[in-house]
């Protein structure tokens, strides 16, 4: 049993949004692709590496004898609620049933995905351990929130839930060996306002990290009459470089994805759920005050409809849902709040801009703690979404770090990580896209140290797609277009010299076996870890990011928050995941009778397969190419670098993965090898 007394991080995670106020110039890129190797041939090559490469290359063998208990913070009788995390059943089953849905398309289970009551059934915690927890929930007056295959959530107070996890933490050896976790959470209270003997939760809060607040806006009369254009409007900063907003329909374009949308092709049919903490809490008129007792009411849709009103999108459905409760504010957590409120805009604006037509589902927890993972286990339990997007995390060696001179404290919580993970296999099982931001800071944890390189949560995870950030530039004349998209590099931007695309790997996974076909590079042989004490050696690790979309506030976005136009221009991952998954929505609509799930698996094998099909190569264009669409499955990412590693052109890198979508030019290829046959 291990016990957590550890010193709490308040982690303003690298995955947040990021915003400027003003409005740069772009240049542009483009390419072209060529079709080759049928995809039978790709059968026949997997059938014979997957014979000979290692048995469960996605097999996790946890360095974590025991569970962990996290304590709660106070005993005052203030709300809080519990999560244990389980160990699945026949986890050697349930890899090789992956590793056959995803990369063997002989296999009768290539694409063919479970139902949730199908994963419950084959794969759920063993009963008599389910039960002891039901029992000890029930036993100290907790009020059960969710049960699923690995986890079950309660809520109460913090007395109870200590109680609870104290009779857990003593329960016999055959219960304990099925335990992975289980901690306490407060729900009305944040770190920085408790005391520093205080144990570990994560936290997955928006840093709020903000641009110049003078000069002009981008709401001007200029940028408003710059709406129904598909061009980015452009606004001068003085002396300071410029920014420029990329507008819905110049995303569209430069993605590729006219073509389609001109079909009707436009994510109909499809439900990109988007998992925040708080949501999008109205503070139009000071609502978020003492004065206003605090009040709570989330308008991330009526935001949606302003947007879409503006910009004259369709609108298909958006619905709000609180799997583990509506959130309650108060004095130490409205700031929070607050701060998740232009995450909440960017996910469910940008999602729907890149998949017109698409449901939004606006899930909203109840805190930024690991009631954000118990929201996402609940719409996978509940096949809520085809298609998710998760814009937040925590870094990867902050579940290791014990060392008090860089304010940590025993034990590691790393086994945590696990139960996360049991999360995302059962998305995967069940053909669920899992898109998640890298983070903001290059492959760097500038909480614990400036050279401490880490990867984060959940990105790092094997059954998920992670997505890094690119600058994206581009140069429109009446007939042509030069697209270029690079890096967002680290130190590269004026206004944030420590901002820049996330990427690296993970110490805990093991690389896909999707990075192992195509023999990703770790480009380092080593990684001194100062914080943990160690020197990490990648290879074999797990890789992040696997593709990436606009990220760069530089080149960033518009949003609508508290009902009107925010007076900043907005970037961070947290605008590239909610993109590519509403990329990814669309291309799912024009292929009703094959579920994608998660996408990373099929771009490595169209990687491998394709050579060097698989990118477009130039950067001009004729404008009338993005009408008529441009071959290529990815758009190359040009060059930059986010601290120790760099981008390699038309290679995996740890810095945006593959490349970017192309939006048609992938629909085109998933059709041409079977995939959507």
């Amino acid at each position: 049993m291990t016990v957590s007394t550890r010193l709490y991080y308040n982690i303003c995670m690298s995955c947040s949004p990021k915003f400027y106020n003003l409005i740069h110039n772009f240049n542009g890129r483009a390419m072209q692709m060529l079709f080759g190797k049928r995809f039978f041939a790709l059968s026949v090559a997997l059938i014979l590496i997957l014979m000979v490469a290692a048995p469960s290359a996605q097999t996790i063998s946890p360095p974590f004898p025991e569970p962990v208990y996290v304590s709660c913070y106070t005993s005052s009788g203030l709300p809080a609620h519990l999560l244990v995390f389980f160990d699945l059943s026949d986890q050697g089953k349930l890899t090789q049933f992956l590793n056959n849905a995803y990369y063997d398309p002989s296999s009768p289970s290539f694409h063919d995905f479970l139902s949730a009551s199908q994963f419950d059934a084959q794969y759920s915690a063993p009963a008599p351990v389910v039960n002891v927890v039901k029992s000890l929930v029930s036993s100290n007056k907790l009020t059960t929130i969710t049960t699923a295959p690995m986890l079950i959530e309660a809520s109460g107070t913090d007395i109870q839930v200590q109680s609870a996890l104290t009779q857990l933490s003593t329960a016999p050896a055959s219960i304990q060996k099925f335990i992975i976790g289980a901690e306490c959470m407060p729900e009305t209270i944040e770190p920085e306002f408790l005391s520093a003997q205080s144990s570990h939760v994560p936290f997955y809060a928006p840093a709020d990290v903000r641009g110049p607040k003078t000069g002009p806006s981008p709401m001007s009369s200029e940028t408003k009459g710059a709406f129904g254009t598909c061009t980015p409007e452009l606004l001068s900063s003085g002396s300071k470089p410029f920014l420029e907003a990329w507008l819905p329909c110049g995303l569209q374009t430069i993605y590729d994805e006219n073509p389609l949308l001109q079909q009707g092709v436009s994510g109909s049919g499809q439900t990109i759920a988007l998992v925040d903490a708080y949501g999008d809490p109205d503070n139009s008129t000071g609502q978020l005050t003492a004065a206003n007792n605090y009040v709570f009411d989330n308008i991330a849709c009526p935001d949606l409809a302003t947007f879409d009103g503006t910009f004259s999108l369709p609108s298909a459905g958006c619905r709000v849902i609180y799997p583990t409760g509506v959130p309650v504010l108060g004095p130490n957590n409205y700031l929070d709040a607050a701060d998740w409120s232009p995450e909440t805009a960017i996910d469910t604006q940008y999602s729907q801009v890149m998949a017109p037509h698409a449901h939004i589902l606006e899930v909203t927890s109840s805190s930024d703690y690991d009631d954000l993972y118990a929201s996402v286990e609940y719409v996978v339990n509940h096949q809520l979404a085809g298609i998710m997007s998760l814009s937040w995390g925590e870094y990867e060696d902050m579940y290791y770090c014990v060392n008090p001179a860089y304010g940590c404290s025993p034990p590691a919580t790393a086994a945590l990580m696990l139960g996360y993970d049991e999360i995302f296999q059962q998305a995967a099982a069940q053909g669920i896209g899992v898109f998640i931001a890298t983070g903001d800071y290059g492959a760097y944890d500038p909480l614990l140290s400036a050279n401490e390189v880490s990867a984060s949560t959940s990105n790092n995870d094997p059954w998920v797609s992670g997505v890094g950030g690119t600058t994206l530039n581009a140069t429109f004349t009446p007939s042509s277009v030069f697209r270029l998209e690079h890096a967002w590099s680290l130190g590269s931007d004026y206004y944030c010299l420590a901002c820049g695309s996330a990427g690296g790997f993970s110490m805990l996974f093991k690389e896909p076996l999707g990075q192992k076909l195509i023999h990703i590079s770790t480009q380092v042989s080593s990684i001194p870890e100062p914080a943990l004490g160690i020197t990490f050696h990648p290879q074999g690790m797990r890789g992040t990011p696997d593709l990436a979309a606009l990220g760069d506030p530089s080149t960033g976005v518009l949003i609508v928050q508290d009902g009107s136009f925010s007076p900043y221009i907005w970037g961070g991952t947290s605008l590239s995941a909610p993109l590519t998954a509403g990329m990814i929505a669309t291309v799912q609509s024009n292929t009703r009778f094959f579920a994608i799930g998660d996408l990373a698996p099929s771009l490595y094998l169209l990687y491998l397969q394709t050579n060097h099909g698989f990118y477009t190569y130039q950067t001009h264009f004729s404008l009338s190419d993005f009408t008529h669409g441009v071959p290529g499955a990815m758009f190359e990412t040009a060059y930059g670098q986010n601290g120790p590693f760099h981008v390699t052109p038309g290679v995996w890198n740890p810095v945006d993965g593959l490349g970017q979508l192309n939006v048609y030019g992938f629909d085109r290829v998933i059709s041409s090898v079977g995939y959507g046959s």
